[in-house]
């Protein structure tokens, strides 16, 4: 499973914060404040949660909200886009190695 990650946070060195924690997790942006996280293991799922809500606790005030909504990677092959999509076409390119 596959989710799509978006924010509305005020805060510009929290907001910022989130950015960096969700690229160097193996998300890749998709506009400002919207990115796709690729399908983890269970374990580190429960980590990238754990330390996701972590990095908020306390910090978000009632008009600020981060989503995390699940997709199927069937459901982002039938997007669609009209603009560019090189993020979402990068994401879905599966790249086989053989070795010999």
């Amino acid at each position: 499973m596959n989710y799509i990650i978006t924010y509305d946070i005020e805060n510009d060195r929290l907001r910022s914060k989130i950015a960096k924690f969700l690229l160097k997790n193996a998300c890749e942006r998709m506009q400002k404040s919207v990115y796709l996280a690729p399908s983890f293991k269970t374990s580190e799922w429960d980590n990238f949660r754990q330390n996701l809500h972590t990095l908020f606790q306390g910090q978000l005030t009632v008009n600020e909200s981060l989503y995390i909504i699940p997709i199927q990677k069937k459901q982002l092959i039938e997007a669609i886009v009209i603009g560019n999509s090189s993020t979402l076409d990068s994401f879905l390119t599966e790249i086989f190695y053989l070795f010999f």
